[in-house]
């Protein structure tokens, strides 16, 4: 048995990626094998081994010899052979998304919310807050991997117990039942195509490994793909952020359709992979009906096999042919009665065809009419397939009144204009017609199609309108374009005729051919000294004399160029501020600068090697300067505030667990933080300004030279924060709320070398410490102390006869001692809120029979059984002659409690050296316990 233990805790899991091929399955052991290589050893079963034991091509379990060897293997986590990623695990973990991460407290995975296209995120953002009264959500991300699935991030570390007892009260939102899910750090994250198209991973990931190429450190990762998503984990989160940001940023920029999330639950990951509700090869494997519905616009159909929705009356179908069904794409239990079809040519088809989102939120509608209502697009053609009994004429009116609603409410339909001069140019067209593609492929909301001369555009309403005014604007730009280059071909200069051209070196050419608006302003002035700006091929810019009989027009158009220079149009050159020259920095001067440009229409502004260069008209650019010192001027202030800020690291009362911990415990903990500072050229002072502004101060003990060097101090303030980090990690915070009916007990089994208690009240308490005595403390606090089986009142205890019935029946003995209780408290109840229903007891007062409206039954059997949840009963021992006393002056003493108002029963029969006193609030049981210290009988 020890033989079979000891080789058990020696098994490790190795998980590789791609698929091992069999001529690399005796190197991959002699890798495994290799202490240099892998951090291996001598492997046990390997004479056993083949590669029949690689589980699907890419899991294989080992067992070395040596249980170190195994801990060293496991701790590598991630190995590198020949081109295969491998990741270690221990031998009961199958995977590496099975393996146990650390919980990320303050994050929450909410699926299944509805959230309607014309809603914001407001609704997920209530919901959330509802779960966590006392928390704030300061982010919420919609994951791309499950539909109507956010990931909501609170301020402060979440209260589960809280949480989900809030969750089970509201499960259900919008007739949907919402399902929480924990969030892990699994440090990794899922390209992937959302339309799960067949996609070559095989560029990124070469560009995943020339991006690790520019980090110091070698940082080994694993990875798992398939045809449409590429799955990244790394064992470092700083490097995962990093390289996230970096992976985001190229998808922004590039037309591949592919997104990038961080995956905080394996679990999302493969209902993805699992969900083939986007894919559309798997319905022709299926080879059944994809369906919709037609509405009152919608012609019959000519089909023989299935039927149109519209106003006029429905044509039944007539049998299918074998060779009719072979062409249809539905299976053999199909019934052609169920099938109904849109008319390709309507409007409301085109937009469900082609618009995924409005598909499935017009399915979800379909489903709030009939559940067996399907909404399926196959091969072109849409139809509605009917499953339910219900036959289609007593469905339609529904099906079209809904379809008319949805469009109305949801969707729009735009159309656009294109210019004649646009339409008799190919290039032009063939610009809009990449740009219609480019928004088509990028926006599953909406779809634009060039149809009649016309542009034409379907989806949801917010989205298609905004790509509207895009497209609307794009048309514009090229419309304008396109009457300056009409114009150069349309009034072509006589051969006579003297031109001048604009030197490209001079600011003159720079200003008119970059900023449009210069270009048309300068084109309309020139006209008065009978001059014309025109574009010529290979970029350049000329002005012809358009007045013959002016002998003077070249001296007035070099006159007019020259005034141009110097009196509208300037350039400057400002330098960026040395401190202000690294990627943080650059990144916001560079978004400052386009939005300078976007405000400041008539300038154009470049940054080029730490000079920012701007041009335009001489008022815009003078604007552009203030605006910009003014912002590098505070970029800078901040910065050197940053800096400053970097050579002292404070700890104050608002850091509770860390300023109690450096407070208390007779200075303990203090000295070994000190010390451990000291070892990085640190030093930890304590300071006190008053009562609410004290705590402890981290100075820099650098040389002062060195202080002034921004990358030591960088990485001094670094070191500081890993020396925080890692020294405070081991303590922790824990508020803990006693049971129901517990209070503070006079003495707390607990190591005053290792925790604080701070009771804030009879039955609330802070525990500060080393956290597996804070744990430990807590589970003692919080334990509920079990009564005698005798006295344990909780309702589970009670019989009840038929819970689902009208009559329920309590047979427990205890019931006779607490029926006066119940009863006060269900009748009254009874008579304030459910005045219609009628009840009886039998002569045993053990059943309860109810009669009228069910609804109004059930909440008053709910009703009946918080009531017993709530009866509490506390044991009071005593000697067998003071029960005595209390059974003989029963009278008296009931009547004693009567003028205490106190609501008590008191059992003092059921055992011979103590009674039981009931009551539902437990106020009232403190009170008796008062009283009866001082009752004399």
């Amino acid at each position: 048995m020890d033989d079979q233990s000891t080789k058990s805790s020696n098994c490790v899991t190795v998980e590789i990626y791609p698929h091992l091929k069999q001529d690399d399955f005796d190197l991959l052991i002699l890798f495994l094998e290799s202490k240099r290589q892998s951090g291996g050893g001598d492997i046990s079963n390997v004479d056993d081994l083949t590669f029949a034991n690689v589980q699907n091509g890419k899991i294989l379990r080992i067992f070395y010899q040596d249980s170190e060897v195994t801990k060293r293997v496991i701790s590598k986590k991630f190995l590198k052979f020949k081109n295969y990623h491998i990741r270690t695990l221990p031998g009961s973990i199958s995977s590496f998304k099975c393996e146990n991460y650390d919980i990320l407290t303050d994050k929450l995975i909410i699926k299944n919310i509805c959230v309607d296209n014309d809603d914001d995120e407001s609704i997920v953002e209530m919901y959330a807050e509802y779960l966590a009264p006392y928390n704030e959500v300061t982010n919420l991300q919609k994951s791309s991997l499950s539909y109507n699935t956010f990931i909501a991030t609170f301020k402060s570390k979440l209260d589960r117990e809280c949480m989900y007892a809030r969750f089970s009260k509201k499960r259900i939102l919008r007739k949907k039942e919402i399902i929480l899910m924990d969030s892990f750090n699994t440090k990794s994250f899922l390209i992937f195509s959302p339309k799960k198209q067949d996609t070559d991973f095989g560029h990124l990931i070469d560009k995943l490994n020339s991006e690790l190429a520019n980090f110091e450190k070698s940082n080994p990762y694993f990875i798992e793909s398939n045809a449409y998503s590429l799955l990244v984990q790394f064992d470092n989160e700083k490097l995962l952020n990093e390289i996230f940001n970096i992976f985001e940023l190229y998808f922004k920029s590039t037309s591949l359709d592919l997104i990038i999330e961080k995956v905080y639950n394996f679990s999302l990951v493969d209902s993805f992979s699992a969900n083939n509700q986007i894919v559309h090869k798997p319905f022709l494997d299926r080879t059944f009906v994809e369906v919709a519905v037609q509405t009152d616009f919608l012609s019959d159909s000519n089909s023989t096999s299935v039927e149109s929705i519209s106003n006029s009356d429905f044509k039944e179908p007539s049998k299918l042919n074998s060779t009719a069904k072979s062409n249809l794409p539905f299976d053999a239990d199909t019934k052609p009665e169920q099938l109904i079809e849109f008319n390709i040519e309507d409007i409301y088809t085109t937009a469900l065809l082609n618009v995924k989102q409005l598909f499935f939120n017009f399915q979800e509608e379909l489903t709030k009419i009939n559940p067996k209502l399907e909404l399926i697009n196959s091969n072109g053609r849409l139809f509605l397939k009917n499953s339910s009994l219900t036959d289609n004429n007593s469905l339609k009116t529904k099906t079209l009144t809904a379809l008319i609603f949805f469009f109305e409410k949801k969707a729009f339909h735009k159309i656009i204009e294109i210019p004649a001069r646009i339409l008799k140019s190919p290039d032009l067209m063939s610009k809009i017609d990449s740009k219609v593609q480019e928004y088509n492929k990028l926006c599953p909301a909406l779809y634009f199609r060039i149809q009649n001369q016309q542009l034409e555009g379907f989806g949801c309403k917010k989205i298609l309108q905004n790509k509207s005014n895009e497209l609307s604007r794009f048309i514009d730009v090229l419309s304008s374009h396109s009457n300056s280059n009409l114009a150069t071909v349309e009034t072509k200069p006589s051969e006579n005729s003297i031109k001048i051209s604009i030197s490209p070196d001079s600011l003159a050419f720079k200003v008119l051919w970059n900023i449009k608006n210069i270009f048309f302003d300068f084109k309309n002035s020139v006209k008065s000294i009978g001059a014309d700006l025109r574009i010529e091929q290979d970029q350049k810019l000329s002005l012809f004399n358009m007045d013959s009989s002016n002998s003077v027009w070249e001296a007035k158009v070099k006159d007019y160029l020259e005034e141009f220079e110097k009196k509208q149009v300037k350039t400057i050159k400002l330098g960026v501020p040395e401190n202000l020259r690294n990627k943080i920095n650059i990144d916001i001067i560079k978004f400052e600068l386009k939005e300078q440009e976007k405000s400041l229409v008539s300038i154009k502004v470049e940054l080029v090697e730490n000079e920012i260069v701007a041009f335009g008209y001489c008022k815009a650019v003078d604007i552009f300067t203030r605006n910009i010192n003014k912002k590098l001027k505070y970029y800078q202030n901040n910065s050197e505030k940053n800096f400053a800020n970097k050579l002292l690291v404070v700890i104050n009362r608002i850091k509770s667990v860390e300023y109690k911990i450096l407070q208390g415990f007779n200075g303990k903990y203090f000295k070994e933080f000190s010390d451990n500072l000291n070892q990085i050229q640190a030093i930890l002072t304590a300071y006190y300004k008053n009562e609410t502004d004290n705590g402890f101060k981290i100075f820099c003990n650098l040389e002062k030279s060195e202080q002034q060097d921004v990358n030591k101090v960088n990485i001094w303030h670094q070191r500081v924060l890993e020396s925080r980090k890692n020294f405070f990690n081991k303590f922790t915070r824990q508020a803990v709320q006693l049971p129901h009916g517990k209070t503070a007990p006079s003495k707390v089994d607990f190591d005053p070398e290792k925790i604080i208690i701070e009771w804030k009240s009879g039955t609330q308490a802070d525990i500060i410490g080393e956290k597996n005595e804070v744990e430990r403390v807590k589970n003692n606090l919080v334990k509920k102390e079990k009564l005698p089986e005798s006295s344990d009142l909780s309702s589970s205890q009670f019989n009840f006869s038929n819970p689902n019935e009208n009559t329920f029946l309590i047979s427990d003995l205890k019931w006779f001692q607490i029926r006066i209780l119940f009863e006060e408290q269900f009748f009254k109840h009874l008579s304030d809120n459910y005045k219609d229903l009628n009840v009886m007891l039998d002569t045993q007062l053990t059943r309860i029979c109810l009669s009228g409206n069910k609804k109004e039954i059930n909440k008053a059997k709910k009703m009946a059984f918080k009531i017993l949840e709530k009866i509490l009963g506390a044991e009071i021992e005593c000697d067998s002659a003071t029960l005595d006393q209390m059974q003989k002056n029963e009278n008296q003493f009931l009547s004693y409690l009567k003028d205490q108002n106190l609501k008590c029963v008191v059992d003092t029969k059921s055992n011979a050296d103590k009674f039981i006193v009931y009551s539902t609030k437990l106020e009232d049981i403190e009170k008796f316990k008062s009283i009866f210290s001082k009752f004399k009988f």
